[in-house]
């Protein structure tokens, strides 16, 4: 069966929110998204892109994650619980490693790092160009880190989904260039979407984000295509070029990011249609100001 490249785009999209959600919550992004209702739009924006029938409203823990309108009363909520899952006292729940887990099915003594589930993981990033990310010592067997790498293998189908629908378009005549309604789909899609909300908020140059929203936004584009700027009074920072990470310099990322207006600037090779749309971050303010309006 042919998977198509919208498809696979929401696929990356739903491996970034669950990615984002299994990861433990060292800081208050996801709580401020559950806070403010994005992350429930996101997860029905996506599950509406997959067909699958599921709504956040309907989700286990939606009513009482909805009378915790405060993204500190949903951070005392989530740390515990991710502790118990996760960590345990003495023993977690379910590990997050997929070695420990495994070696536990199979009889064996659970190491992390050093075994061959882990190890075999490791080989495989490592054969995709990726490895572990700078300044962490965790395994890459880790949930949340195989969800980033899922992310990234669904990004590369999609772009050879494309390429293979490109192919066809040139024998049908179509010329493919997206048009000016693709290109606001693609914009509005950026501004809206939660995870690039965050990352600005938070100063991370995270193209990944940037590449999923305009993926599930239903329009038409090769990821191959495209490149992706951020920009500010402090400066221009490539940060993806032909669909794939470019090495860029982090503390200048964070005085561009760190500006109060910022730039996202999202360039196709193909076509001539633009479009630009306005949007906000995510803040702390943003979610209470949301939160206690009645108050």
């Amino acid at each position: 069966m042919t998977v198509s490249a919208d498809i696979w785009q929401a696929r990356a999209a739903m491996c970034e929110l669950l990615a984002l959600s299994f990861r433990y919550p060292e800081d208050k992004v996801l709580a401020e998204a559950i806070a403010s209702g994005e992350w429930g739009e996101a997860a029905d924006e996506i599950a509406g892109a997959l067909g699958i029938d599921w709504t956040a409203a309907a989700a286990p823990g939606a009513a009482e994650a909805a009378a915790l309108p405060d993204p500190d009363d949903i951070q005392k909520e989530l740390r515990p619980e991710a502790t118990r899952l996760f960590v345990g006292a003495p023993e977690a729940a379910c590990s997050p490693y997929e070695g420990v887990w495994r070696a536990k099915t199979e009889g064996v003594q659970p190491l992390l790092f050093v075994n061959p589930h882990s190890m075999a993981v490791e080989r495989f990033c490592k054969a995709c160009g990726l490895g572990r990310p700078e300044g962490t010592n965790e395994p890459l067997d880790a949930v949340w880190t195989e969800l980033e790498l899922l992310e990234y293998l669904a990004l590369r189908a999609a772009a050879d989904a494309m390429d293979a629908a490109a192919e066809d378009d040139l024998a049908a005549g179509g010329d493919g260039a997206p048009t000016e309604e693709q290109a606001e789909q693609m914009a509005k899609a950026v501004v809206r979407s939660p995870l690039v909300k965050c990352a600005v908020f938070g100063t991370d140059a995270n193209w990944g984000r940037v590449l999923c929203a305009i993926g599930y936004s239903g329009a038409q584009f090769d990821p191959k295509d495209v490149e992706v700027k951020f920009l500010s009074r402090a400066g221009e920072l490539l940060v993806c070029a032909g669909g794939q990470g470019v090495a860029f310099d982090e503390a200048l990322a964070k005085r561009v990011l760190s500006e109060d207006e910022v730039v996202i600037q999202v360039t196709l090779t193909s076509g001539s249609a633009t479009c630009s749309c306005w949007g906000c971050d995510l803040t702390y303010d943003y979610v209470k100001i949301n939160g206690d309006y009645r108050s």
